[in-house]
This record gives structure tokens, C-alpha cells and sequence, in this order.
């Protein structure tokens, strides 16, 4: 069980109660854009000390800083009921059939113009959309909303140009290189060069069951029995450059990070510059974040949940020594060949590690920042996405 759903409360015990708890932090998050054990708390810091200690983040305790993203819950039943479940410690399934759901719902406040803050500058990017996917390199990204694919410049500091605006009902999926755009519309590949101009790729088709992976600038497709890596960034023509490689389709994993099972062994992928490289990864692995050759990694080890940081360098893997407290998108930036710095979203700020030895070097305070919040590194600063609102930060000079 993910440890922002365990009910610390009664020992983190797994039990009908327990799946009440559960429930009730996924619909308390779906109307308040908020965990209700987040915020800062002067002496409790995580979530277990704060479900131990009954400080949901609508407790009236004036060492408890609220994040900017919470937006209270104004239907005074439902209210009450979250009162009983976190403060009282009272287990029980609730509806909201009976309650008047227009009251409940809220819309996440839209942050419209820039705003300073301390040694920072936040400028919205999109507010109030329903967000699918995002991703951002160092030059180039995109974010999928329910209507439209939406593909921006990142190559100035401190502002993103929009550069496209894709109809999302006319492709499935995007994906990006360091300069090319690939979309895909049912197993038909095509390279996008502008509104006017979008090419078919002719010399490769998908199959219906194929596995689609980006690692950067490769695209990884998996099928029964072959895994093909698709150059984005090398379209000729109508035809991209791929390579083809023998291998057991069912052994790859990819519902919670690219995985792949074989002979007992599990390996991971990565972009190591003109191909794709994988290494042996001796854990139990649950869920998996990677980011270039960075990982998090959440795996099990004499019935705990361990959440670390792994770097794959000249070939070796290596981990965190110490436990990460929540499982995180975060952002990284290469600084060398293979080392640089970790964008770790925390509640109020965002940590910064080094990777040599995953120490914390420094921080950035933001308020608008939370645990839950996705962090993207480019050319024009960092990208927070939460909820319904993405921004980008940078700092001021």
C-alpha cells in the first residue's frame, strides 16, 4: 500500500477500516486538490507523525502552514464527515449521494499573472485544463490536455514558447525528440512538421498490443517478439531510422515503470546517448520514476515500503543511502556526462540534491509547491505541474 493511503493512525494495519481510510484520501484529494495530512507543521513533519497526531491540513493548529494549492470543503456535512474520520478516528464508508455535490466541488484557483516570491519568479503557463501527460527536454515539450496536444519552445530562459496546437481527436499520442515531432493515430506513425505539413511514416507500423516507451530521443516499442528502438530525431524522408532485437514481449513490464522481467532478473533502460542501455536491478521493484540515467525506485525489504534514488553510471548502478519520504516526479539536470542535480518537490519548497553522494545542497521555497507536484527541467526553467495548473519557475536576477 502507498504510504500516503497507509492508515498510520491504527499502525498502518491492512483491514476493511483501513480500505475506508484509503478511500477517503483519494475523494478528500478529488475536492480540495489536497492530501489532507499535507501543509508544513513546525514540529510533526510527515505524514505519518501528522495522521498519528490528528493535524489533517483543515486542523485549526497555528504551527501548521496550509498549502496554496488546498481549497476548503464549503458542504458543512461532508465537512463533518472528514472531521470524524481524521480527527476523531472514526473508520466508515460515506456517500456523497445525499449531499448537494454543486457545493462540494471546487475549481483549483488560477494563478492569471506572474508573482515574485523571496528569490523567485512564477509564471503560469496553463490553468483550470484537464492535464493527461507532460513532459519536457532540454529544448522541447508538450502537454497532452483532454482537447489538444500542446508543444512549446523551452529554448529561452524564463518564458516557453507555444509552437503548436495539436487537435488531440485527430492523434492518440505524441511523442518528442530534440527536434523532431512523432505522432501516432491508431498503429500509423507520422512526423509533424508544422499545422500544414504532417508525413506518414512509411517503413514502420505498430502493431495493436505494442508496448510504446520514450526515452529521450528513442522510442522503444515492444511487441510479441521484438523490441525495436525508433530514432525520433532521424526521419528521412518518410521513413526513421530503427533497430530491431530479439526478445520475450511478455517480460516487460510498463504499468509502473519499464520493467523488464527475464530469467529472474530485472532490468531497467536508459538513453545512453545514440542507443538504449539497460542494467541489472536487484530489488523487488513495485514502482519506478526514471528520468535519464536518475531513477526512484519503491520496492519492499522485510515488509517495509523503501522509496530511494538510483544513478546509473559507467554501467553500475547506485542508490540512495537514505530513504526518500515520498515518491515523486521529480526533475533532473545534468551538469556533467552523467552526474547533476536533483528537483525534489516538497511541501513549500524544492529540494535540491546532488548526485554524488544525494545530499540535499540547497533549497527553493514556493509556496505553491507541494509533495504531490511533478517537476520538469528545461532551458527555461523548472516546470510544476499539479492538478489542474502548470508554471514555471525560475529565479530572479
Amino acid at each position: 500500500m502507498l504510504e500516503e493511503i497507509r492508515d498510520y493512525l491504527y499502525n498502518g494495519i491492512v483491514n476493511k477500516n483501513s480500505d475506508f481510510f484509503a478511500l477517503s484520501v483519494i475523494v478528500f484529494y478529488m475536492f480540495t486538490f489536497t492530501h489532507p495530512f499535507k501543509g508544513i507543521h513546525r514540529k510533526f513533519k510527515g505524514l505519518k507523525d501528522r495522521m498519528i497526531n490528528k493535524l489533517p491540513v483543515f486542523a485549526n493548529n497555528p504551527d501548521l502552514k496550509i498549502p496554496r494549492c488546498y481549497i476548503p470543503i464549503s458542504n458543512n456535512s461532508l465537512a463533518n464527515d472528514f472531521k470524524k474520520l481524521y480527527i476523531d478516528g472514526e473508520r466508515f464508508i460515506f456517500s456523497v449521494e445525499s449531499k448537494n455535490l454543486k457545493q462540494i466541488i471546487n475549481q483549483p484557483v488560477a494563478i492569471q499573472n506572474k508573482i515574485t516570491e523571496k528569490n523567485i519568479i512564477i509564471t503560469p503557463v496553463l490553468n483550470n485544463s484537464k492535464i493527461i501527460d507532460i513532459y519536457f527536454n532540454n529544448e522541447l515539450g508538450f502537454i497532452k490536455t483532454q482537447a489538444e496536444f500542446l508543444v512549446y519552445s523551452a529554448k529561452n530562459r524564463g518564458y516557453l514558447s507555444k509552437i503548436h496546437v495539436i487537435n488531440s481527436n485527430d492523434y492518440d499520442d505524441i511523442f518528442i525528440g530534440n527536434e523532431n515531432i512523432l505522432l501516432r493515430k491508431n498503429n500509423i506513425l507520422f512526423h509533424f512538421k508544422n499545422e500544414r505539413e504532417v508525413v506518414e511514416i512509411k517503413n514502420f507500423k505498430l502493431s495493436n498490443k505494442a508496448i510504446i516507451v520514450t526515452k529521450e530521443n528513442i522510442l522503444i516499442v515492444i511487441e510479441e517478439d521484438k523490441m525495436f528502438w525508433l530514432f525520433i530525431d532521424e526521419i528521412y524522408n518518410n521513413s526513421i531510422k530503427n533497430q530491431r532485437y530479439e526478445v520475450f514481449g511478455k517480460g516487460f513490464n510498463h504499468n509502473s515503470g519499464f520493467v523488464q522481467n527475464s530469467g529472474g532478473k530485472r532490468r531497467v533502460f536508459h538513453n545512453s546517448g545514440n542507443n538504449i542501455s539497460n542494467i541489472k536491478i536487484d530489488k523487488n521493484i513495485k514502482y519506478l520514476y526514471q528520468n535519464k540515467n536518475m531513477g526512484l525506485i519503491q520496492y519492499v525489504e522485510n515488509k517495509l515500503i523503501i522509496n530511494k534514488y538510483f544513478i546509473i553510471r559507467n554501467n553500475q548502478i547506485m542508490f540512495s543511502q537514505e530513504n526518500v519520504e515520498t515518491f515523486t516526479n521529480f526533475a533532473f539536470l545534468k551538469t556533467s556526462k552523467e552526474d547533476g542535480l536533483i528537483f525534489e518537490a516538497a511541501n513549500g519548497e524544492i529540494k535540491i540534491l546532488r548526485t554524488n553522494d544525494f545530499k540535499e545542497t540547497s533549497k527553493i521555497e514556493c509556496s505553491y509547491i507541494s509533495a504531490e507536484t511533478s517537476l520538469n527541467y528545461c532551458k527555461s526553467g523548472i516546470i510544476a505541474h499539479e492538478n489542474q495548473t502548470v508554471l514555471l519557475i525560475n529565479s530572479r536576477q
